[in-house]
């Protein structure tokens, strides 16, 4: 069975560390994280350090609501913000000046925070 449809067909998905988890928050699905993944943030996924955490949310997963607004707003960031387009397997001209404008943010030129505001000059 694909991937997809285990995860249309479940009430959560539990991953270690998976860009799995991430498919599940584009279904609108209930993640728990037993790693570090990146996305095991407060209101996109629970995290479950011990067999005892993992027991105590998968039985009271009926009472979790997601939060369907800043997982869209999460996604959106990590698309337009964070990923760079294109592959490095086969890395075309438009892919190399993605990277360096990245590069070139994360030196202060052209710089903005998250919600678009550009920080101060210190930065």
């Amino acid at each position: 069975m694909a991937t997809q449809a285990l995860i249309e067909n479940a009430a959560a998905v539990i991953v270690v560390n998976s860009t799995v988890g991430l498919e599940a928050l584009l279904h609108g699905k209930k993640v728990i994280v037993l790693g570090q993944a990146f996305y095991a943030l407060e209101g996109i996924a629970r995290q479950a350090g011990s067999r005892d955490q993992l027991a105590a949310l998968v039985r009271s997963i009926d009472g979790w609501q997601v939060d369907r607004g800043l997982i869209e707003r999460f996604l959106a960031y990590l698309q337009y913000e964070y990923a760079i387009p294109g592959s490095w397997k086969a890395p075309h001209v438009q892919h190399a000046a993605a990277v360096e404008e990245r590069l070139g943010v994360y030196h202060g030129q052209n710089a903005r925070n998250f919600h678009g505001v550009n920080p101060p000059a210190s930065v």
